[in-house]
């Protein structure tokens, strides 16, 4: 049961460690009206990275992580899942925790209330900048493939490889917001950081309730044995 031990305290760093970030992150931003880093970000963007050669692919790339994507990608999963392979409980665990990221999201950027950024090279949406929403839906929906990926018996070389592309094109959408001038770097960052620890808190509370994790009393007493 040590396995299960390690699990869970990984999970709970991850989760402490994000949650931090995010917390350091607002309070520089609105606590300390600290926003030079965007400034220079965008700027060095703006300058450096020609929008009219790679503006199409960072807006292809952001479609990834759009609503009506993830909505049609959630559903596809959930069919399979529940329909398919009669895995009622995991194809709850994948649409509930898609959706209860989008309403963190949603009622995070109604508290900060930022603005979007000024110039963006395509119609911005009618919401609030922070924290960015295709930042943290495309950490939580590509984390979840990630999650199913090592619950498959795919070959152990290939779950490395294609954790590892699923989490660069995460980042790459990130970065495709910045680009495209509809959030700041920091509403980025903010944004892996709260789908990171929604996705965390989603494998401790999916754990929990398969027993996966054990309780207290039966944490004292591997730990004891």
């Amino acid at each position: 049961m040590r396995a299960p031990i390690l699990k869970l305290t990984l999970i709970a760093t991850i989760f402490s460690v994000s949650v931090s970030l995010f917390l350091t992150i607002a309070h520089e931003l609105f606590s300390e009206k600290e926003v030079e880093f965007d400034d220079t970000v965008l700027h060095y963007v703006s300058t450096h990275l020609p929008s009219q050669r790679i503006g199409s692919s960072m807006v292809m790339i952001s479609f990834f992580a759009s609503g009506n994507f993830l909505v049609f990608c959630y559903a596809c999963l959930y069919s399979y899942y529940a329909v398919l392979k009669k895995r009622r409980s995991l194809a709850f665990y994948v649409l509930s925790t898609g959706l209860s990221g989008f309403l963190v999201n949603v009622l995070l950027k109604l508290l900060f209330r930022r603005q979007r950024p000024a110039y963006p090279l395509i119609s911005p949406p009618n919401d609030f900048s922070f924290p960015s929403g295709h930042a943290t839906a495309a950490f939580i929906f590509y984390g979840l493939i990630v999650y199913l990926l090592w619950r498959s018996n795919l070959r152990i070389w290939l779950k490395y490889l294609l954790s590892a592309c699923l989490v660069l094109f995460s980042v790459a959408i990130g970065f495709s917001r910045i680009f495209l001038r509809v959030h700041y770097p920091t509403d980025v960052l903010a944004g892996f950081c709260v789908g990171i620890a929604w996705l965390s808190l989603s494998f401790y509370l999916y754990g929990k309730w398969n027993g996966t994790f054990p309780d207290k009393n039966q944490s004292r007493h591997q730990l004891t044995s």
